[in-house]
């Protein structure tokens, strides 16, 4: 069992990376569908009981967002990975611009959570942790960081 914390800013391509590496494997929890944190947790706590990987697709911008989310995964005996989406303002403010309706975040919110932004790290609990980088119009790259120096 999984619990994979994506980690970025709005507009990096979470939503679209879910949907190509983990759309048949892991059930997708994301606050924009949800509305609101008990609702979240709420979902969050059944996949713990019923033993179901999952991807939480928010910006999950620091440590202390995300220990929680670690903790409680690690003591359902869950293998918990980070998926860091290396920030990339300009093209992050492109891609928002794309979407329509409620999906477009204020392109203040972007800069706002990119000032708050924290590199993931495995002292945080993370059994592994991939950066990946959201190439326009080619692709992901994603690489696994190592626990060396």
């Amino acid at each position: 069992m999984e619990a994979l914390l994506f980690i970025g800013i709005p507009g990096a391509g979470k939503s679209t990376f879910f949907r190509q590496n983990f759309f048949d494997t892991h059930l997708r929890i994301n606050r924009d569908m949800l509305r609101t944190k008990p609702r979240e947790t709420a979902l969050i706590e059944v996949c713990f009981k019923s033993k179901i990987s999952f991807v939480l697709d928010n910006t999950s911008p620091t440590r202390v967002v995300r220990e929680p989310i670690i903790a409680c995964a690690t003591a359902a005996g869950f293998r918990v990975d980070a998926y860091y989406f290396e920030p990339d303002y300009a093209a992050s403010c492109e891609r928002n611009a794309l979407r329509s309706g409620r999906a477009q975040v204020p392109v203040v919110a972007i800069g706002s959570i990119l000032k708050t932004l924290e590199a993931p790290s495995f002292e945080e609990g993370f059994s592994r942790i991939f950066s990946v980088l959201n190439h326009t119009g080619g692709g992901f790259e994603i690489r696994e960081w190592t626990r060396e120096i």
